[in-house]
């Protein structure tokens, strides 16, 4: 039987009204903006005036000055902090928990602030650190939160993931925009790409706001990912319509966008070839057998170079699941881009047998460089 509470005793007030939780991205060092308000998109709105609205009066400007200090060691640490200050006849708490990236970085910060008399609620476990690593064409994500955001994940959980198994999984709203953002050769330091997107892959989650920005040498891009309340669906583009559209008359077709210059999937257009195990899922052996990487790339040069626009290999053997080989015929076009846009090509794969010939690659193995190298 619980006992009754002490009455002199301060009572925390625990109210509707109390003050919702704040999604704070700090993917560049000298920024740090507002996407999120109670679950409600802020578009990388003024995080000073979201917090001088919420606190309000002539204490909100030290209010403020609180929670930069507090943003800039948080930053610093990669730790929580929880801080009260007077204010006033009163007195302002101040919480902020990290969200951290796979190398340590922290992305974004869940902030509240409030009456320190009132209840905290609950912190929603809504937000991902993400890095997409150019070179690599791959997301990566920090274990331990990745097993904040879901439960009953296995000791050796994945945390690298290919871009056609990110693309299945998140359907984004203009995935063309995304794709041209995050392939682009050399970006600018602080470059971001923002956008919506659809899963059906979270239990209770639907619309996903992301942010990605560059990093000062362009090799990866810190990502934060976050789950809103959005009923906003962005009218695709002309290109990324066209894709779809590909994907639903042709469900024959193994349909793929990918990278020509280090000749990566990007995101499959139909459903991909079966039982193949593909480049970075398992391990980092590229997925065709040598004798064929050789052939697709030195085929892939003259789209690279810009003398031509389409090509064609056959007979491209490429590793299964389990041993043995799928062969397939490929038909490459090269498609349209704007000068600074990275090149993409359309690939579509015929199955025309198996193979059961042996595997001369050893695990360790990484691949061929890309025609940049």
């Amino acid at each position: 039987m619980k006992s009754k509470p002490d009455a002199a005793a301060p009572q925390r007030n625990v109210d509707a009204g109390a003050q919702p939780w704040m999604l704070v991205e700090t993917l560049h060092q000298d920024r740090a903006t507002l996407v999120s308000l109670g679950g409600r998109l802020r578009e990388m709105s003024s995080l000073p005036r979201a917090v001088r609205s919420t606190v309000g009066g002539r204490s909100s400007a030290q209010v403020w000055a609180e929670v930069a200090r507090s943003i800039d060691v948080v930053r610093e640490h990669a730790a929580s902090r929880d801080v009260t200050i007077p204010t006033g006849s009163g007195r302002t708490r101040v919480v902020l928990h990290p969200v951290v990236g796979p190398s340590g970085a922290v992305h974004g910060i869940a902030l509240w602030v409030g009456d320190a008399e009132s209840a905290v609620p609950q912190r929603p476990e809504d937000a991902l650190a993400v890095t997409f690593e150019s070179e690599r064409r791959a997301f990566v994500v920090d274990a331990d939160c990745l097993r904040a955001l879901a439960t009953d994940l296995p000791s050796d959980i994945r945390t690298s993931f290919t871009s056609p198994e990110v693309f299945r999984k998140i359907d984004v709203d203009d995935a063309v925009g995304a794709i041209g953002a995050l392939l682009q050769p050399a970006p600018d330091d602080g470059a971001t790409w923002t956008g919506l997107a659809s899963t059906t892959h979270l239990p209770g989650v639907s619309r996903l706001d992301l942010v990605f920005t560059a990093d000062d040498d362009g090799s990866t891009w810190r990502g934060l990912v976050h789950a809103v309340e959005s009923e906003t669906v962005a009218q695709p583009r002309l290109e990324t319509a066209a894709f779809a559209a590909l994907g639903q008359v042709s469900p024959q077709m193994a349909l793929v966008l990918m990278d020509v210059t280090h000749n990566r999937l990007i995101r499959w257009l139909t459903d991909p070839v079966p039982q193949i195990q593909w480049k970075g899922i398992v391990d980092d052996r590229d997925t065709p057998h040598p004798d064929d990487v050789t052939r697709i790339f030195a085929a892939a040069s003259g789209m690279y170079a810009g003398t031509e626009t389409s090509t064609s290999v056959d007979g491209i053997r490429l590793r299964r699941i389990g041993g043995g080989w799928t062969v397939v015929d490929a038909r490459a076009a090269l498609l349209p881009r704007e000068k600074s846009s990275p090149r993409l090509m359309l690939v579509q794969m015929t199955v025309v047998g198996h193979t059961d010939d042996p595997d001369p690659v050893p695990v360790d193995d990484t691949g061929h460089p890309s025609l940049l190298d």
